[in-house]
């Protein structure tokens, strides 16, 4: 087996960082997506308790 090259070596620390940007990206974009899931389903939850309020303030002041 030929002994590794400098650039060889240089090949794949660059290949290692790329994966590791690639990585960091896809952590992003998947934090940023579960934030926005949790927002649409906090949305939701406010707005059913908006309804809720409004029913019973307009039962006790008809």
């Amino acid at each position: 087996m030929p002994p590794r090259t400098p650039k060889a070596g240089l090949k794949g620390a660059i290949q290692k960082r790329e994966k590791m940007k690639r990585h960091k990206r896809n952590k992003k974009a998947t934090t940023s997506a579960n934030v926005m899931a949790g927002i649409r389903i906090n949305s939701g939850w406010l707005n059913k308790l908006a309804a809720d309020i409004t029913k019973i303030i307009n039962e006790a002041c008809p």
